[in-house]
């Protein structure tokens, strides 16, 4: 069904569209109801490779593929406020060290849900795309929006006293070299028990 990832940027059918994010390069329409977010993805250029190392090698992290669905979605659908849907994480994504790989991220449908694919070109000469996510976004209906109450964040502090545990100031380990994060990773201060 995301078989126009066969097009090339080059390519006349394709049109570009504004996109500003960090893990984006472009938007391309190739017809109404599908977009391609293009990536040109580089240990060197985007920390969350750098910083997340399964076996020593740099990889992207689940809630990174979060972060670009949620803001495809958002691009795509206009909407700030989705569901993402049915996500599988089907292969791990990892750039090499002095490798420059391009990632699409792919969207495609109209109406209330929308079909998601992140893919990135293979090195392999029998395989042009490897498939490394897929799922569904979907437009949450505007009675749910209505509903939707705010938290304070301190009246649940205040509730949260039974124990604290504070992780200002350390660094995050793990149990194994198998995983390896960096300094952005540290961002946990503490966890409140209540």
């Amino acid at each position: 069904a995301f078989n126009q990832v066969e097009a090339t940027p080059d390519s006349p059918k394709l049109q570009r569209k504004g996109m500003v994010h960090p893990l984006f390069d472009e938007c391309l329409v190739e017809e109404p109801g599908q977009e391609i977010y293009v990536s040109k993805m580089q240990v060197n250029k985007h920390w969350v490779f750098d910083e997340h190392r399964l076996m020593d090698k740099a990889t992207l992290p689940g809630t990174a593929y979060l972060e670009m669905v949620r803001a495809a979605g958002a691009n795509y659908t206009q909407q700030q406020r989705l569901e993402i849907r049915e996500i599988y994480f089907l292969q791990p994504l990892i750039v090499g060290e002095i490798e420059t790989k391009e990632v699409r991220t792919i969207l495609q449908g109209q109406g209330d849900v929308v079909e998601f694919v992140v893919m990135s070109q293979s090195t392999s000469p029998s395989v042009a795309w490897v498939e490394h996510a897929s799922g569904k976004i979907a437009r949450l209906p505007s009675a749910s929006l209505e509903t939707v109450s705010t938290v304070s964040i301190d009246e649940l502090e205040a509730n949260c006293q039974q124990q604290q545990l504070d992780f200002a100031g350390k660094q995050l380990t793990t149990p194994s070299d198998f995983l390896k994060f960096g300094g952005r990773w540290n961002s946990l201060q503490w966890i409140k028990y209540g």
